[in-house]
């Protein structure tokens, strides 16, 4: 039987409703936790208050991006709950249209806003989460160095202390046998960050407590540049808050991560938790698509059971369990235990073929 387009989009604008409703809940609840959270960061400094409400309204949509999956299944719990609720089910299965039928208006809706979020949504969502990272930066954290990279090489900016200059550093790669860094320019800058001395170094080896470099040509305003086989300044970096401290994979557009993923690896750091990420971000139009179905395995049973309130508890339950997977093998991705491709789809893959198949099973009884 052919499905009537005036159903079809009378069951979209149904999921619709119930959808947006479900991210009305779910955004007030984490934008009062994460201004919460940014409140009690701000506690023991002097923050305006402009400033703490920015912060938490620039995480917004990362922190919805986030929690959409939850989204999701909680607004088709509640669309498919209350089309049944009403018969309007019933009725349709009883004039002989299929589960996957009436399913497919929501599953449609749920792979379009999928793809809205990663060809549009996301990137925004990096530019805005990339401005509170600098706003925490600023006000937050004034004391912390600064590392960033680009395709020119990486860049760091360290400090020994408040009444002590500052070091801007640039390294062309880093090698990932001897984890020595090649080509090096060093600019050192006085307390009052005016320019002391520039250094050109072959080699840099970061040690626990201090840079040394090699081969190294200082040049010093008003002085002949010097040559010298080695030389030392200290720092509180290591490799490891160099390799944590690169842009959070939740900074970066989904259009301009494959090029800064290349570029990572090119210079011999690890990208997998900027791959997974991406792949992540891939698979969302077909993990929405999965959430409506785990709500419709739950929802569009209870028509033949009185266990109503089990029913959506199971289908909760079963969200929390799909977010626990999926936190798990990204684990596994990210530690480099498990193909990056595997980890970020996997658990999509699992739910959905577990979904169809209870599908299968409930259109058959």
């Amino acid at each position: 039987m052919k499905f009537p387009t005036k159903i079809s989009l009378y069951m979209a604008s149904q999921f619709i409703v119930w959808l947006g409703i479900g991210f009305l809940v779910f955004s007030s609840l984490i934008f009062l936790v994460d201004s919460v959270e940014v409140l009690r960061k701000s506690s023991s400094r002097d923050v305006p208050s402009s400033v703490i409400f920015q912060i938490s309204i620039l995480h917004l949509p990362n922190l919805l991006q986030q929690i959409s999956p939850f989204a999701f299944l909680f607004g088709a719990l509640l669309c498919f709950t209350k089309l049944t609720r009403t018969r309007e089910l019933v009725v349709t299965r009883a004039s002989g249209v299929s589960v996957w039928q009436f399913l497919m208006p929501s599953i449609g809706v749920s792979f379009l806003i999928g793809i809205f979020v990663v060809t549009s949504f996301n990137p925004l969502s990096a530019m805005m989460n990339a401005r509170a990272a600098q706003l925490e930066d600023k006000y937050f954290d004034n004391d912390s160095s600064q590392i960033s990279f680009s395709k020119s090489g990486l860049w760091l900016k360290q400090r020994s202390g408040e009444n002590e200059g500052e070091t801007l550093i640039t390294a062309a790669s880093i090698s990932p046998d001897s984890r020595n860094f090649r080509d090096l320019i060093i600019f050192e800058f006085d307390k009052d960050h005016k320019f002391a001395r520039r250094i050109d170094a072959h080699e840099g080896k970061l040690l626990t407590d201090q840079w040394i470099f090699s081969d190294v040509i200082i040049n010093t305003p008003g002085n002949l540049p010097q040559k010298l086989p080695q030389y030392t300044i200290p720092t509180k970096l290591s490799l490891a808050q160099i390799q944590d401290s690169f842009n959070s994979p939740d900074t970066i557009s989904f259009w301009a991560l494959p090029e800064f993923i290349e570029a990572l690896e090119d210079s011999g750091f690890s990208a997998l938790r900027h791959r997974l990420y991406f792949h992540s971000i891939l698979a969302t139009p077909v993990m929405f698509a999965t959430m409506v179905l785990l709500a419709a395995v739950f929802s569009l049973r209870f028509s033949r059971r009185s266990r109503t309130g089990l029913l959506i508890t199971g289908g909760v339950f079963t969200g929390f369990v799909f977010y626990f997977i999926t936190k798990l093998t990204g684990s596994f991705g990210v530690a480099g235990d498990m193909p990056v491709i595997l980890a970020a789809w996997t658990p999509t893959f699992i739910f959905i073929l577990i979904a169809i198949w209870l599908l299968l099973h409930l259109e058959e009884s």
